[in-house]
């Protein structure tokens, strides 16, 4: 008896989840439809990811899709603008955030991007040097040594190398953050330049701080010093992005719901319901960190060549 009830109710399970992936993929193609799009087979497989994967988040947290107001926040015009972008709630280059909406009475929610998502949408549409072919980036700890080469043609300072005498015993947690010096993001393009951004100790504890809560850092400390510094290194090659005519409203959409959000935190920076990972508007520090001290001119090519490859510690 016990095992047709179990095979009921996840027959039942089964169920609710085909209704709520039909109804939502329904109002997806209708949102598109009256925008004039016509989603393609990929699109379709994108929406469905997150559809299928949204359900399972309200499973997990114990909501019922009733206690959500889908249609008040335009959940499926969210859908549709990340599945047209090419973005994976599975490959967590998106994340969903549920939050009680006093006013409706019920709960909205709002996918926002993820810095998985913003190194792909780098990848995809930035044309910097002809564009992105990688991305690395990193913490660096006490101990380790960040070495850099001047560009003396652009004044710029690129990432060379990063010494870790301890590989195998690196422990990047909330509990060794004390060690963090800093961390860094190398976008690599296609011409065999690079862009590279380096953030301090100060510029992590001020996103730190800047959480409603500690809890996000104390349990993927990591995660959260790298989202900080990948999310500083898209800040300064999304400017150069070139977006299809076909994908611009769905990108212009999508960067007025990050700028309404952004304001939304701003105004309610005081207020216990925001619940922020780091301030997407704090001034950046310098982006080609460090600022270089003045250079005496080289007397030769080789003495140019030597300076150049000076090893500097930006932290």
């Amino acid at each position: 008896m016990s095992e047709k009830k179990d095979t009921a109710a996840a027959n039942a399970v089964a169920k609710a989840n085909t209704d709520f992936k039909g109804y939502m993929m329904s109002k997806v193609d209708g949102v598109a439809a009256s925008s004039g799009t016509q989603l393609s087979p990929r699109d379709k497989t994108f929406a469905n990811d997150i559809i299928l994967n949204t359900y399972k988040k309200m499973m997990e947290e114990g909501i019922n899709p009733n206690e959500i107001n889908f249609i008040g926040c335009n959940f499926p015009g969210q859908v549709k603008r990340f599945a047209r972008l090419g973005l994976s709630l599975n490959d967590k280059e998106i994340w969903l955030d549920i939050r009680n909406n006093t006013k409706a009475g019920k709960k909205d929610i709002n996918i926002k991007i993820q810095y998985q998502g913003e190194e792909k949408l780098l990848s995809k549409f930035c044309k910097k040097n002809h564009g992105v072919k990688n991305i690395i980036k990193d913490v660096v700890l006490e101990g380790e040594e960040l070495v850099q080469k001047r560009d003396f043609k652009t004044g710029d300072y690129e990432i060379i190398d990063h010494k870790i005498p301890d590989i195998l015993n690196r422990n990047i947690d909330f509990k060794n953050k004390d060690k963090v010096k800093g961390a860094y993001a190398v976008a690599y393009h296609n011409n065999g330049s690079q862009t590279a951004i380096i953030i301090d100790k100060d510029r992590i504890d001020r996103a730190m701080k800047a959480a409603k809560t500690a809890m996000v850092w104390q349990s993927d400390f990591k995660k959260m010093v790298l989202k900080t510094v990948v999310h500083e290194l898209y800040q300064e090659l999304a400017k150069f992005n070139v977006i299809p005519d076909e994908l611009l409203k769905d990108y212009s959409e999508m960067v007025i719901a990050k700028n309404e959000v952004q304001s939304e935190i701003n105004a309610n920076a005081n207020k216990e319901f925001i619940d922020v990972d780091f301030v997407e508007n704090d001034a950046a520090p310098e982006l080609n960190a460090p600022k270089p001290q003045k250079e005496p001119e080289p007397a030769t090519a080789q003495a140019s060549e030597k300076a150049a490859q000076t090893s500097m510690d930006p932290f």
